[in-house]
């Protein structure tokens, strides 16, 4: 905490002792991986951006970490198979149940 993102030692303290055991470890973890990916894009246009006042402004404020929204998901494929022809056995029993259902 204090030297990859740049917080003071009190605000490590406070993560540590306060919001990891509240919010839970995944949760910020998430958090501070979306704080630095903000920040790095936000050096572009700020030089003077400080990650650890962005991180801690986000545990203190509830930011909450949105997916992309214009992402669309990847989808997954799997084989289906193919189920084998029906023999002619199989195909005379579906004729002779749809005879009787129509009534012929």
């Amino acid at each position: 905490l204090l030297k990859t993102f740049k917080l003071s030692k009190k605000q490590a303290h406070e993560v540590v002792t306060g919001y990891l055991l509240r919010e839970g470890q995944e949760r910020i973890e998430e958090l501070l991986t979306y704080c630095y990916d903000y920040w790095q894009k936000k050096l572009k246009t700020d030089r003077t951006a400080h990650l650890g006042k962005i991180i801690h402004k986000a545990i203190k404020e509830g930011w909450q970490v949105q997916t992309d929204l214009f992402r669309e998901p990847v989808p997954t494929y799997t084989k289906i198979e193919r189920p084998p022809d029906p023999t002619p056995e199989e195909l005379s029993d579906v004729r002779k149940m749809i005879d009787k259902v129509l009534g012929r």
